[in-house]
């Protein structure tokens, strides 16, 4: 009797221990899984995101002027599409809040299609970034392509 009543604690110990190994399985992937989660918020939080304020249109030319909602970059840059000519400023540092403006210009005074552009900058973290910007003919949207 003794025998079934130690085989009894001891299957119930057994048991135990592999439920807690369990729970402990679980506990390391959800802090795994906010440890992710706080990493990519970090990135964010060290990258900029552009708004439009306003724009014109004045022939093959369009100015938008545009917000940095995000994080501070350093070294701003624009790559355009052939055909297409492109200046921002500001260019070292673009600040939280800083309004920043945007030049397109078509060559030959042809009309300014929808234009997908390249911002090359360092983000917070000191990083070589890049973000594709597409920006519609019409309106003054500037619309993050992923």
């Amino acid at each position: 009797m003794f025998g079934a009543v130690s085989s009894l604690f001891s299957s119930a110990a057994l048991i135990g221990t592999i439920y807690a190994l369990i729970l402990q399985g679980r506990e390391l992937k959800r802090q795994r899984e906010e440890s992710e989660q706080e990493r990519k918020r970090a990135i964010l939080a060290a990258e900029p995101f552009f708004t439009a304020a306003s724009s014109s249109v004045s022939g093959g030319e369009k100015e938008i002027h545009f917000y940095n909602v995000g994080a501070t970059i350093n070294n701003l840059a624009v790559e355009a599409p052939v055909g297409v000519t492109a200046a921002v400023t500001p260019k070292t540092v673009f600040s939280n809040g800083q309004e920043g403006r945007l030049t397109l210009k078509a060559s030959s005074g042809q009309t300014l299609l929808d234009t997908r552009l390249v911002f090359h900058y360092q983000n917070a973290l000191r990083q070589p970034r890049t973000q594709t910007i597409l920006i519609p003919s019409t309106g003054c949207d500037l619309v993050r392509v992923e």
